[in-house]
């Protein structure tokens, strides 16, 4: 323990009594390897003590901490969207049958180029041969019974202009005769509709296709509207991108798109459709037409890349670094140019990319706003632009 004593000097003419001054101090230390009745004493002058304790106290000014200052100026984006994809046919579609029945030929294969008019499969066609057979057979017994009504209401109208016939002779064979007309138009129609018949017991290429895929085998029983080949315009091709959802993805549709393939010169063409919803592997379908003839040498399955640009409406762009955020959500410091001081200033977030932040709300053009060492800030604080002398 140490005990600190304040006493009088003993003798001398400027003796001052206690406890106007204090001229002595002295300090009573124990030691451990002292007794209690040994001590160090130490005589220290009051004029040194008094000096030390008056020291005047200065409090230091704040400084202002060096930052990065940007000044905010809004101003178009251009957004860079790569995309990857395949090459696909354009409007493909089912190729079936328009009736029931046993497959007995598929003349195509996955791949093939079929030119226009080309039977690609067929059905059993038996019983709808046998059926136009009957229809015509039944057109020819209307035909001939059109005749012989045809022939009587003549000869009724030569009697009844002789005197020798009556007009009701006349008005039944005249109404025999429009019966007849209506029966072969009967005929007719039913020949049409069993030729009908057996014309949807083949499929047939109205115009040049590639097939995409074969679904079926001869053999088979299939009813009427069931896919049997994928078929799709030969030389209509179409770029399948499938593209994470990410912001502003809608506003590309009609937007000019550079294909990039394996090999070859870049083709320049346009986004023709995005899908509005996700597909099964959560990524939105983007396609972009290919003008024939433009990408020689590949075909559907090969792979493509496309690069899109779009330039963005006017926005207020800061460094990513500038980023911070209340309690209520994204925020940045902002400068008041006149003080230096800092404040929290919330903001909305448009967009952005690897090195800035595009902002729609919140900020507007000359304002400051800190960059680097926002994280070391508070509301009120001084700063200064790093690397500016001070």
């Amino acid at each position: 323990m140490s005990v600190l004593s304040i006493a009088q000097a003993s003798s001398g003419p400027d003796r001052i009594p206690l406890p106007s001054f204090i001229d002595t101090i002295v300090i009573m230390t124990n030691t451990s390897t002292r007794t209690a009745n040994e001590a160090t004493m130490i005589r220290l002058s009051f004029p040194a003590l008094l000096a030390a304790i008056c020291l005047p106290i200065t409090v230091a000014a704040e400084v202002a901490l060096p930052v990065e200052i940007v000044t905010v100026h809004a101003s178009p984006r251009t957004i860079d969207y790569r995309l990857f994809g395949k090459i696909e046919a354009a409007d493909s579609f089912p190729g079936a049958f328009r009736a029931s029945g046993r497959i007995v030929e598929i003349t195509v294969e996955t791949g093939d180029h079929v030119p226009a008019g080309t039977v690609i499969a067929r059905l059993d066609a038996t019983q709808a041969e046998a059926a136009v057979a009957g229809a015509q057979a039944g057109l020819a017994a209307t035909d001939a019974l059109l005749r012989q009504a045809e022939q009587a209401r003549d000869r009724a109208e030569n009697l009844l202009e002789r005197g020798v016939g009556t007009q009701s002779q006349l008005d039944a064979a005249e109404e025999a005769f429009l019966a007849a007309q209506a029966g072969r138009r009967q005929a007719e129609a039913r020949l049409a509709t069993t030729m009908q018949a057996l014309e949807d017991t083949v499929i047939r290429a109205t115009t040049d296709l590639i097939v995409l895929d074969k679904l079926a085998q001869p053999g088979e029983i299939v009813g009427p509207g069931q896919e049997v080949l994928t078929l799709a315009a030969d030389g209509l091709l179409e770029v399948l991108f499938l593209s994470p959802d990410v912001a502003g993805l809608d506003a590309m549709r009609g937007l000019a798109v550079e294909l990039e393939p394996d090999t070859g010169a870049p083709v320049k063409t346009k986004i023709t459709e995005i899908s509005p919803v996700l597909s099964a592997s959560g990524t939105v379908e983007v396609r972009a037409e290919i003008p024939p003839g433009t990408l020689p040498g590949m075909t559907t399955g090969d792979t493509v890349d496309g690069h899109v640009r779009r330039e963005t409406a006017p926005v207020h762009t800061v460094p990513w670094t500038a980023l911070s955020a209340t309690r209520d959500g994204p925020a940045v410091w902002t400068v008041d140019p006149d003080t230096m001081a800092v404040h929290l200033k919330p903001i909305t977030i448009e967009g952005y990319d690897d090195a800035s932040i595009a902002i729609s709300d919140g900020l507007s053009n000359g304002m400051l706003v800190v960059g680097s060492g926002s994280q070391a800030l508070y509301d009120g604080m001084i700063v200064t632009q790093a690397g500016k002398s001070q």
